[in-house]
């Protein structure tokens, strides 16, 4: 009924060793017991049916593999990704028991068959061999009905008896029972229909004597009939066991996602079909687009990986030599002809994160990927070049845009973004100025890495990174895909990370903030988010984005589409909003659907309410929306133009760092007539003269006799009223070089690569500006950008701190050193609620923090020069917090960190 594979992964979730931190090989130390009809005696032979992975399910494409008995009732199975061994023992009145032990499941790209079935022989006919017990299954991978099919399930109860039974249906999203019914179950197998219409995630249960079954099941609606080029939805695939194209793939398909982007170590890369001289294998590739082409879906080509044949340090972070580059052109050209079918080419995944600890640099990015663009659109001139895919670091990208030249490279630009809805908009701020400035105005956007996480399965899971439970993810999903596209603009796409569960969220030592990402759990099983990305792709795909509204004084917002529809939602999960409150004309005609499409209410919008405590709900038949919110984003966009020619309009300088005593000039150019007026931060350490003439701005600053550091803000007022001001900072060290530049926070955040904080303009210490952190925290602020250091001196830290914290809240502060490129130690200044760090790499004593919203509490700590983990040093300074809830805030000023 379930391949056998499938049912086991699914089964035994929870249960499975991670040998491989993201599950590309799991181990299981049994028993998992089995039943089948043959005595143990007489079974000779175990066989294990592997199916294709292009072919699943289809005999006529499938092998079988036996195995002879080692021993009477003893078998040894073993193929490729699958490894166990199974024990039988008769039972009287016919048949066997068993279980499986030793079981060790390996990769899908070594495993080149899925164990689908498993049957016993005496030398005659094949006897299945069934996982056993008492069990509630359906013939559906992952249990999914689309549309309006019937929900057929069956009940299986080796040797029970007639009688009869009492099922309940429960909402899973609600978590509300919803139905009830009886059935008569019959020996051994009963199937049975549930009437259940409503389309969303659901647990069926039947109450058994002793123990009862339950089975999720998901209903969603059927997909519309979109040629991938008119779909938005997209998704990034992961694999563990069986190759995505499989299973996944035609689940997802019906979910209505029509752009896959795949994973970093597969059938994409120049890595897997070269591994050595003499062998270019693009079979998995080749069978990937076979399926894809069959269920009405498109390959965005991740170009990433280099062959070994190259012989480079790394096959990931390697900058290429002109020879390289040159055999590097040569295999994108090949490959690009190879793949007729794809339209869509992206240049490399996250190479800002690449670039800290190697010399892919962005300066090589910005050559390589004009290489690149070059050869792709040699070899097919319709392709579209994506590029950039980045990451998060704003220094990193000014590198790669400076000049202009790496817009004309561009076709798609690539963005990632893991910022929840609250502070999407303001997390991508700073890089959309970048591109505005840059030569990228109008240029398509694609999100192609957006997510969040979902895991019902491990309360400490979700109590460590709060905000990962199944509903909070679905509630996010169809806003983060709305949110992305209003960024986006016209022809814009949002790739979900990602399909299936990367890591194991079960155990705390593979956690991490992006293991629960997954829309399917281990086995298939999908969480309620899956429901939700059917209901929003059916509700809204197809259709423009016309842009986003944020309603005055409320936490209510929405995104508008073409077709008068729009999702609503609000950023606290609760409360509600008359139809006219929202912006609707009092006469026009609405129908109000929730997150998986089932309908809520319909009428005039003078006479409607929604709610949106039960999660964010899809609104049609508004045009009022539609307008308001297309106004709304092309003053947005003229906003943005504006300010991008006046950031372009006056230069920027660079940090000056001065010895005591010494005298430097500095000098800005603006347009002539423009206006400019400058101030210090307190306790200056430099003197400033400062003359204004038609088109400069220019001075000197001479350093006094002590160390110290600050910044001089100069402010300028274009000749043209239309003009926003422009802000330009000129950070200043006498003595000393600092690793925070703006730790008063008297201006932006830009060199913190977080969009989860913000500068609180009256608060702080002398009232010129603080950060702000609110809860739940989940995350880590950091600089984007390693900064030397210093030899033979210590380093120092300072902050001031105030806050309302739980008792659950982790908070620390930290110093990660590195020597030629590899991380030497990490100073962790100070921290609440974090256990101890010991050993080598952890130099210093790490200072315990008392953290108090009624005052604040001045922290200072240093380490020693001859504690400092090597020489030629580079210094990441970041904050870790985590924890907490709603009500929790911290603010954090005059954060210093320097030698």
């Amino acid at each position: 009924m379930q391949p056998f594979l499938v049912e086991l992964l699914a089964q035994e979730r929870g249960k499975w060793t991670f040998l491989h931190p993201l599950g590309s090989s799991l181990s299981h130390p049994g028993p998992v017991s089995l039943r089948t009809a043959l005595p143990a005696e007489r079974a000779g032979s175990a066989v294990l049916r592997l199916d294709a992975p292009e072919f699943p399910g289809e005999p006529a494409h499938a092998v079988y593999r036996e195995f002879p008995a080692k021993a009477p009732g003893r078998f040894e199975l073993d193929v490729p990704g699958f490894s166990a061994t199974l024990t039988l023992k008769s039972v009287p009145g016919g048949g066997s028991v068993g279980a499986l032990s030793g079981i060790k499941l390996g990769s899908a790209v070594k495993a080149d068959r899925i164990p689908a079935a498993l049957y016993v022989t005496d030398g005659g006919k094949k006897i299945p061999v069934l996982l056993g017990g008492f069990k509630l299954l359906s013939d559906r991978i992952g249990h999914v009905f689309t549309g309006d099919e019937p929900l057929l399930l069956h009940l299986i109860r080796p040797g029970g008896g007639a009688l009869e039974a009492d099922y309940t249906v429960t909402d899973y999203f609600r978590n509300r029972q919803i139905g009830r019914g009886r059935i008569k179950l019959a020996t051994d197998e009963t199937a049975f229909t549930v009437p259940l219409k409503l389309y969303g995630s659901f647990t069926v249960t039947v109450e058994l004597p002793g123990s009862p079954l339950q089975l999720r099941v998901t209903r969603i609606p059927e997909p519309l009939d979109l040629a991938p080029e008119d779909s938005f939805v997209g998704m990034n695939i992961f694999q563990q066991q069986i190759r995505y194209y499989s299973y996944q793939l035609p689940l997802f398909a019906k979910a209505g996602v029509r752009h896959i982007r795949p994973w970093l170590a597969w059938e994409n890369t120049w890595t897997m079909q070269q591994p050595h001289s003499g062998v270019f294998d693009t079979s998995q590739l080749d069978a990937m687009l076979r399926r894809l082409a069959l269920h009405g879906q498109k390959y965005t080509y991740l170009l990433y990986g280099f062959s070994p044949v190259l012989n480079l340090p790394s096959t990931e972070k390697s900058a290429l030599n002109a020879k390289q580059m040159r055999l590097w052109r040569d295999y994108v050209k090949r490959i690009v002809a190879h793949c007729r079918s794809v339209d869509d080419w992206e240049v490399w995944n996250e190479p800002d994160l690449l670039s800290r600890d190697s010399d892919f640099t962005a300066e090589f990015y910005r050559e390589f990927l004009k290489e690149t663009s070059r050869a792709i659109r040699e070899t097919n001139p319709s392709a579209r070049v994506h590029g950039i895919s980045l990451a998060g670091n704003l220094d990193w990208l000014r590198k790669v845009c400076e000049g202009g030249g790496a817009a004309g490279n561009i076709d798609i630009v690539t963005l990632h973004d893991y910022t929840p809805p609250q502070r999407f908009l303001q997390g991508e701020t700073g890089r959309q100025e970048i591109l505005d400035k840059s030569g990228f105005p109008g240029k398509t956007q694609f999100f192609n890495e957006i997510g969040s996480g979902g895991f019902d399965g491990n309360p400490a899971y979700t109590g460590a990174y709060p905000g990962t439970t199944e509903r909070e993810q679905a509630e996010r999903l169809a806003v983060t895909y709305a949110l992305a596209l209003h960024v986006a603009g016209p022809g814009g796409k949002a790739y979900w990370f990602c399909s299936l569960d990367p890591r194991d969220s079960t155990r705390k030592p593979h956690w991490n903030f992006d293991s629960a990402f997954g829309l399917l759990y281990l086995g298939g099983q999908p969480k309620i988010a899956y429901a939700a990305l059917a209901g929003m792709a059916r509700m809204l795909d197809g259709n423009e984005c016309l842009g986003h509204v944020a309603i005055a004084d409320s936490p209510v917002r929405y995104v508008a589409f073409s077709g008068k529809r729009a999702v609503v939602w609000s950023d606290s999960r609760e409360g509600e909003i008359e139809a006219t409150a929202l912006g609707c004309r009092p006469d026009e005609e609405l129908t109000v659907r929730d997150l998986f499409g089932n309908p809520v209410c319909q009428g005039k919008a003078a006479n409607l309410t929604l709610k949106l405590n039960d999660g964010p709900r899809f609104l049609f038949g508004s045009g009022k929306l539609s307008e308001t919110a297309a106004e709304s984003r092309k003053a947005w966009m003229e906003e943005r133009r504006l300010a991008a020619e006046a950031e372009t309009a006056v230069n920027t300088l660079p940090v000056m760092e001065l010895e005591p005593n010494e005298k430097r000039s500095f000098e800005f150019t603006m347009p002539p007539g423009s206006r400019a007026i400058w101030s210090e931060t307190p306790e200056f350490p430099a003197g400033l003269r400062v003359r204004t003439g038609r088109d400069r701005v220019s001075g000197e600053i001479t350093a006094g006799g002590a160390a110290g550091a600050g910044v001089v803000k100069f402010t300028f007022r274009l000749p043209s009223e239309d003009m926003p001001v422009v802000i330009r900072w000129l950070p200043v060290d006498v003595g000393r070089r600092s690793f925070i530049r703006g730790g008063s926070f008297f201006h932006d955040l830009r060199e913190f690569c977080h969009p989860g904080v913000r500068v609180e303009a009256e608060g702080g210490v002398d009232n010129s500006g603080c950060l702000r952190l609110c809860g739940p925290f989940r995350g880590r602020i950091h600089h984007p950008e390693q900064l030397p250091m210093l030899p033979g001196r210590p380093l120092r830290f300072k902050a001031m701190l105030k806050g309302r914290l739980s008792p659950d809240v982790r908070l620390s502060f930290h110093a990660a050193m590195f020597s030629g490129g590899h991380w030497a130690g990490t100073w962790r200044i100070a921290a609440l609620g974090e256990p101890p760090q010991e050993g080598k790499k952890y130099p210093g004593t790490t200072l315990p923090l008392s953290i108090s919203p009624d005052g604040w509490h001045e922290v200072s700590a240093e380490l020693p020069a001859d504690r400092l983990p090597g020489k030629d040093l580079t210094l990441i300074f970041y904050i870790d917090v985590n924890g907490g809830e709603a009500a929790d805030w911290l603010l954090i000023d005059n954060l210093e960190l320097y030698q």
